[in-house]
């Protein structure tokens, strides 16, 4: 069955990031400073542990929380 929905067209207030070409795509920082961040963790996790799973879930961790971080960090101010 198909259901039609109508849209309702709002006004979603723009968030402009800063951003930093590479290879031709534009990638917001806070993005490319994530991935920075949590390819270091799993390093250092690595080094430390010598475990892929503990280097996997400290990656994660790190990658999840500063992107979202960023994502969100202008709508909290």
């Amino acid at each position: 069955m198909t259901t039609i929905i109508e849209s309702i067209d709002t006004i979603r207030p723009s968030h402009t990031h800063a951003t930093v070409d590479i290879a031709g795509v534009a990638w917001p920082v806070y993005k490319v400073r994530a991935l920075v961040v949590a390819a270091i963790a799993a390093l250092i996790a690595l080094v430390l542990t010598g475990s892929g799973e503990v280097t996997m879930w400290a990656c994660a961790l790190t990658l999840t929380t500063l992107w979202w971080a960023g994502r969100l960090r202008p709508q909290l101010s």
